[in-house]
């Protein structure tokens, strides 16, 4: 009978049953819950809980504020009570994966710009610098996609620019007529 009992613990059978008749319907694997909702807690969390995912399981939920009584965590698996709060866990988490999401587009956006734009934006940059600021010089135009959109903003800041050049090399009074 106790070597019964043992392998029922070991299971966790009795603890899973005696969770399903306090009402907690929702139930998890502990290793995947705290995988799913880690992005919700701070980026040094699971190194400070040393691998015990039990321990970074209950961190989870106290961190998002989860009422004490509303979850439960066990030997292998986080039982939650009610689908309200299974419902704002997602919330937490969609929100965090939108923001870990616009980052990641934010740095791809860069790393794209930086590496096809690059060598086309120094050209520019080195055509503007060894400019005679008394007549238009020609930029370099770029070819691809979306490169008119590139070439007319280039070309805009380069009439600013030549403009802005003119006005300086005018003497004072004349300055004041230009305005």
């Amino acid at each position: 009978k106790q070597w019964y009992q043992h392998i029922l613990r070991a299971s966790c059978l009795v603890e899973t049953a005696l969770i399903k008749q306090n009402g907690f319907a929702f139930s998890s694997d502990i290793i995947s819950f705290v995988q799913r909702y880690k992005c919700t807690h701070e980026e040094d969390m699971f190194r400070r809980c040393d691998g015990d995912w039990r321990m970074a399981a209950e961190r989870i939920c106290g961190n998002l504020q989860i009422d004490q009584y509303s979850y439960f965590v066990g030997m292998s698996c986080v039982f939650i009570k009610d689908s309200a709060t299974v419902l704002h866990l997602e919330k937490k988490r969609d929100d965090c994966i939108d923001i870990i999401v616009t980052k990641i587009q934010l740095c791809w956006k860069r790393r794209y710009i930086n590496r096809k734009l690059g060598p086309h934006l120094r050209a520019v940059r080195e055509s503007l610098a060894n400019a005679d600021r008394t007549r238009k010089i020609k930029l370099p135009k770029l070819e691809g996609p979306f490169s008119h959109k590139i070439n007319d903003y280039l070309e805009r800041i380069y009439r600013c620019w030549w403009a802005a050049c003119l006005v300086k090399s005018l003497k004072p009074e004349e300055r004041m007529k230009v305005r």
